[in-house]
């Protein structure tokens, strides 16, 4: 009898210790604050994607600008080229001082435009036959090309 007791109390002292630790374990958030954090971490899952989405374009954008940037950088070194041949011709032309003639070579070699290659060829090659006339022409045509680079 003693020992059922013992067992009574021990049971309903263990079903009091469980009682005791579910209310506790319950009562530290309420549904409405529950609701509430859902609700802000959805929102702010929802911003961080966003945010995500928006870096991701500007990150494309910041791209394609880098290449036009790139792209301009070389046609602006091109033109520049160019404008540096014109006047070295012009001068040549004036002066009639040719001590220069390794260094324009060499920067009509770096000229990638292929009209300008093309007319500076012709120009090598028919030296003895091109009027000062066409030659110039040529050679002014080489700014309209400059121009047509830049824009």
């Amino acid at each position: 009898m003693y020992f059922n007791r013992l067992l009574k109390s021990t049971i309903v002292l263990s079903i009091f210790i469980c009682m005791s630790f579910g209310l506790v374990s319950c009562s530290g958030v309420t549904q409405a604050e529950f609701d509430r954090v859902s609700q802000d971490l959805n929102n702010s899952q929802s911003n961080a994607q966003k945010v995500s989405n928006e870096l991701a374009v500007s990150q494309s954008k910041l791209e394609d600008i880098e290449s036009e940037l790139e792209t301009l950088q070389i046609k602006v070194r091109e033109a520049h080229l160019v404008i540096e041949v014109f006047n070295e011709f012009l001068n040549i032309g004036i002066t009639g001082n040719t001590t220069n003639i390794l260094g324009l070579f060499g920067k009509l070699a770096e000229i990638e435009n292929e009209e300008i290659r093309e007319s500076v060829e012709y120009l090598m090659e028919y030296d003895d036959y091109v009027s000062e006339d066409e030659a110039g022409m040529i050679v002014m045509g080489w700014l309209e090309e400059v121009e047509t680079m830049l824009k």
